[in-house]
């Protein structure tokens, strides 16, 4: 969090980082500025609600049987 907050991440850093956060829930206790960049992220899709990493792509499900 302090690489977070220091600014120091990369932009890859930072999405991985926010999309664990994102996953546990523990992002909507933190701060409003780790709340306002999770929310952005999700918005431009560089991350996704936790329910979504784990769905399984009809199309792929089909070609697998």
């Amino acid at each position: 969090m302090d690489k977070f907050s220091n600014e120091t991440m990369t932009s890859e850093e930072k999405i991985s980082f926010m999309q664990e956060v994102i996953n546990t829930g523990l992002v909507w206790d933190m701060h409003q500025k780790y709340i306002a960049q999770a929310s952005e992220y999700l918005s431009d899709g560089q991350c996704h609600y936790a329910f979504m990493e784990n769905m399984v792509n009809p199309a792929q499900n089909e070609a697998v049987k």
